[in-house]
């Protein structure tokens, strides 16, 4: 099954939705403001059974200042964890459930390959449930269930170059994903 582009339609919750959060980043004054109106307004659009038009698709704001992912996350699936770089990143589950953790780090991160890493949070997102990541937060999504989840992935700044990492917890080794072309 592959992404699409979605069409979006006049009135829908949807395109109410994305009105909404261009209105939050205008008006916001602070990353956290920011994270609680989108956060919000993600609960308020899930609830709505027309929200998701399709399994696996995607939107791309216009203007460049968000992008929204939606799709399964088969059991089993897990993403290790990562961090969207200097990218916030606000996650909603529509139907099954994805545990979730949360990491700090314990070096300083000065080494750019090296990565201690302490579970600090561990919860899991139900249908309706959202959360918001900040910059550089890491973190991992799995799903421990035998049911397929579909989860709804908004993130800030789509810029396809945009760097993050991917911390592996056993080596503390950190792999760069994206970044500008060298």
């Amino acid at each position: 099954m592959s992404e699409h582009a979605v069409e979006m339609e006049p009135g829908s919750t949807l395109e109410r939705f994305t009105q909404g959060v261009q209105a939050s980043m205008e008006r916001a004054t602070t990353l956290s403001e920011l994270l609680r109106q989108l956060s919000t307004q993600m609960r308020e659009a899930l609830r709505d059974p027309q929200f998701l038009p399709g399994e696996r698709w995607s939107y791309t704001d216009p203007h460049q200042l968000f992008q929204i992912h939606a799709g399964p996350s088969a059991p089993g699936n897990d993403t290790g964890p990562h961090d969207h770089g200097e990218h916030w990143v606000v996650y909603g589950v529509r139907r099954g459930a994805l545990e979730t953790t949360r990491y700090e780090r314990l070096d300083d991160g000065s080494d750019a390959d090296y990565a201690e890493l302490r579970s600090v949070n561990q919860f899991v997102l139900g249908p309706g449930d959202v959360d918001a990541i900040e910059p550089w937060g890491i973190h991992n999504q799995k799903n421990a269930t035998d049911q397929t989840a579909f989860d709804f992935v908004l993130r800030g700044n789509p810029n396809p170059t945009y760097l993050r990492n991917k911390f592996d917890l056993e080596t503390r080794r950190v792999t760069r994903i994206g970044g500008p072309a060298a």
